[in-house]
């Protein structure tokens, strides 16, 4: 197997796990990460979500803030400044709660000198934009053949 061609792809929690990969795993070369977060505790305490607010004010912040430091292993913040050998892509959709804002500084956080980052006008599940530019940036990546876009285009939206 060709260790430069070997890439991983994951959505929303597998996005999460796929960080945490990238930060530890040398023989994926690259990696496109979608509609996840990168930071638990930060984004844990940045949530306007009055929900989580309760829950945070409920169990108290300390106790919140402890448990984080205790499962650091599961937060893929640590890991982001791990993966210098790697291509990165990022792929954020505008109906989860991160901002462009946050997305870029994610991007930041990444050592990769190889990365990038789009924002979609799309749901959680992201659309065929989203899908094409997945996919051709993978193929520069690996160097496999041309993809037929219309056959890509023509993939039922996931809802």
């Amino acid at each position: 197997v060709d260790r430069h061609r070997i890439a991983y792809v994951g959505h929303s929690w597998d996005a999460h796990v796929g960080a945490i990969l990238a930060g530890v795993e040398t023989r994926i070369s690259s990696y496109v990460l979608m509609a996840s977060g990168y930071s638990d505790e930060e984004e844990a305490f940045a949530s306007k979500d009055p929900e989580r607010m309760a829950q945070i004010k409920e169990v108290g912040e300390d106790n919140v803030h402890n448990y984080f430091r205790e499962y650091a292993w599961d937060d893929p913040v640590y890991f982001l400044g791990h993966t210098d050998r790697e291509s990165i892509f990022l792929q954020f959709a505008s109906a989860d709660p991160i901002t462009k804002e946050t997305a870029q500084k994610y991007l930041e956080r990444f050592s990769a000198k190889d990365k990038k980052m789009e924002f979609y006008n799309a749901p959680h599940a992201l659309n065929a934009a989203a899908r094409l530019d997945r996919d051709r940036w993978l193929q520069k990546r690996l160097a496999i053949k041309k993809i037929d876009e219309k056959e890509l285009g023509d993939i039922e939206q996931l809802k």
